[in-house]
């Protein structure tokens, strides 16, 4: 229950896309008991079946609103009830074995369970962000900010803090002692914006952002600031023996998603196995650092680092593994004598895609938040799709989804070719032309790579200014080279499936296909305007400003239909008494955000159409839900998302 968030947009993304390119076909004896389950499910909790669909969807009726508070009243208290009801009957329904693959159709066993759980994940996902409190879109944005209100680095936010890696606290000693002075005020501005949003809690839970923690963990190095200064260079590079540790870790932490994604692990026992992994990696992890050979990695070094990591912990998995730190504790003790009686923590050191993937994916099952809002917030929905391409405004929407979706699903194919030893001649291709497009732009590749995920180097964020410029600039032309060389890698058959894998045709392009809309996605986040994420969000307060209802923002307009300026006299009436002021304050918000055009461009947003269409319906005597296909062309197709969920139960409803 707790986890189906995990895969909610992410899988509703790639079914979007699939779904787009494949024919009509009857409905089959799967996807109608489907239908009946999940229908079954609101009738159990007493709601409208169509209240509910047009709630999730967005919809409007008789050119009204649905998703409203009355609706939302008698959905959202029952939600996690919902969640459960949903995962016993998809459960019995994988059980039946009525999804097995239909000879007819010659399909893969398990595919077609596969696409009604995808549908199923992304209506949970859309449920859950409906009823998700309205704060919880800007928890991470605030907290961020509340290292520049005490004159920090605001990079210093889960760039390492969370992961117990590298700079904490910064990577000089006046830089230290800027934190130090400071780390009282950081830490009541943070508790301060955790405790006014209802959703802050659970949230920070699912990054490992313990608060009353980070202030024990920094409260220990700003105690030895020499030997963490000296710690940086023992720690600026990581060791194989430390990556196998990490590597193990991943494994076991991915495993445990795609199990929390198919039972219905409460989050009780998802916390307590997510605890014993990490007190796992606890042992293996240290054992390392304490055997790299490094003048720096002396025991005064692993000490701090050790006592760190007790401090970061979060206070649940202290109590779920006592015994198991305990015993760690006496191996050690010997060893590290800055141990105080806590437990130990060892922090995510390993690459940072897998690192992010990990972070990423813990949101999700505990948060229950669309993964679009953990970076991106309100332009969760800027999709669009033009002649088969990806739109520019697309990728960071992309981005963690499809990578999270392709880790998950390499965990459940048996014998991968891609391993270390013996990778595929599709994913080396892939690997190659990637690298050609970095060297084509006159890149380095480590700062690229690093750039894009994030990492440090010597315990110096690299992803700076410096290097964004290098990069930024030749953003579209790079996936340009990118998307030639992935349409010359996909026609060149090499990622057609290995016969001793005994894989679908087809599925390894996919995959090499997700990394690199992953990457990609992860580029154009980091070189997007500031302002892009806010830029729907402040469109919608433009209704405010103008006196209008803001919930007739993006439900009609884009799509050209219903009601769109009011369903009653008196509301058409006001909507065009402030109409100018309302058109003057979205173009101002647009022409003020660089990113804002083309994001208007991919949820078809036209302001100059819509205000004329303003004017058709004040200047004509036709009923106000008269559609407005000749005036606005430009807005004709209805938004990807909205459409897409919508076309999920186009033949449910």
């Amino acid at each position: 229950m707790w986890s189906y968030i995990i895969l909610a947009i992410s899988t509703y993304v790639l079914s979007t896309v699939t779904a787009q390119q494949q024919p009509p076909q009857e409905q089959s004896q799967c996807k109608t008991n489907f239908k009946n389950g999940f229908f079954t499910c609101i009738s159990n909790f007493s709601l409208d079946p169509n209240e509910f669909i047009s709630l999730i969807n967005n919809q409007t009726r008789a050119g009204t609103p649905i998703g409203t508070d009355a609706v939302k009243d008698k959905a959202c208290p029952i939600e996690k009830e919902f969640f459960q009801c949903g995962s016993e009957f998809m459960t019995k329904l994988q059980k039946s074995g009525v999804c097995d693959a239909n000879s007819q159709a010659g399909g893969t066993p398990g595919e077609e369970y596969k696409a009604v759980l995808m549908q199923f994940l992304s209506l949970m996902g859309q449920f859950d962000f409906i009823c998700a409190h309205p704060c919880r879109k800007d928890v991470l944005v605030n907290l961020r900010k509340c290292y520049t209100t005490a004159e920090l680095d605001p990079n210093l936010f889960l760039s390492n803090a969370t992961a117990g890696r590298g700079a904490v606290i910064g990577t000089k000693k006046e830089d230290v002692d800027q934190y130090c002075l400071h780390k009282d005020q950081l830490l009541s501005c943070m508790k301060d914006e955790r405790d006014t949003c209802p959703d802050a809690p659970e949230l920070l839970r699912g990054i490992n952002l313990d608060i009353e923690a980070m202030e024990k963990g920094v409260g220990i190095l700003c105690k030895h600031p020499k030997v963490y200064l000296s710690g940086l260079q023992c720690f600026a590079n990581t060791t194989k023996g430390v990556e196998d540790c990490a590597e193990d870790q991943r494994v076991e932490m991915v495993n445990l998603m795609y199990k929390a994604a198919n039972t219905s692990m409460e989050e009780a026992e998802y916390y307590k196995e997510f605890c014993r992994i990490r007190a796992k990696h606890v042992g293996c992890d240290l054992n390392q650092w304490r055997q790299k050979v490094h003048p720096m990695c002396n025991k005064g070094v692993i000490g701090l680092r050790t006592e760190m990591e007790c401090g970061l912990l979060p206070e649940e998995c202290k109590k779920l593994e006592k015994a198991n730190l305990d015993r760690f504790h006496i191996n050690i003790i010997h060893l590290i004598r800055l141990v105080r009686k806590s437990s130990e923590w060892a922090a995510i050191v390993q690459s940072s895609a897998y690192w992010r993937a990990e972070r990423v994916t813990l949101v999700f099952a505990f948060s229950r938040i669309p993964p679009s809002f953990l970076y991106m917030t309100s332009d969760f929905i800027g999709l669009g799709v033009l002649q088969e391409k990806i739109k520019m405004w697309s990728y960071y929407i992309l981005a963690i989804c499809l990578y999270i979706l392709g880790t998950i699903t390499a965990q459940q194919q048996p014998n991968q070719p891609d391993t270390p030893q013996q990778q595929s001649q599709c994913r080396t291709n892939f690997k190659n032309g990637f690298f050609e497009c970095i060297t084509k732009y006159k890149l380095d590749p480590n700062e690229f790579m690093s750039l894009i995920n994030n990492e440090t180097r010597a315990g110096t964020p690299i992803g700076t200014d410096a290097a964004k410029d290098k990069a930024c600039p030749i953003e579209k032309e790079f996936f340009q080279c990118g998307t030639d060389f992935m349409t010359k890698l996909q026609k060149s058959g090499v990622c057609d499936a290995n016969s001793q894998a005994g894989g679908t045709p087809g599925e390894e392009y996919k995959a090499v296909l997700m990394q690199f809309l992953s990457l990609m996605g992860q580029f154009d986040f980091i070189c997007a305007h500031p302002c892009r994420k806010d830029v729907l969000a402040n469109l919608k307060k433009c209704y405010e400003t103008a006196d209008l209802d803001p919930d007739r923002f993006l439900s009609n307009e884009t799509a050209g239909r219903g009601a769109v300026i009011g369903a009653k006299k008196e509301d058409v009436d006001q909507y065009c008494i402030h109409k100018d002021e309302l058109l003057k304050c979205m173009k101002n918000e647009r022409d003020t955000c660089p990113d804002a055009p083309e994001l208007l461009r991919g949820i078809n947003l036209d302001i100059e159409a819509m205000e004329k269409g303003c004017w058709y319906f004040m200047s004509t005597s036709r009923k106000v839900d008269v559609r407005m296909e000749e005036v606005r062309r430009p807005v004709r197709c209805t938004v990807l998302c909205r459409y897409s969920i919508h076309h999920i139960f186009s033949s449910m409803v």
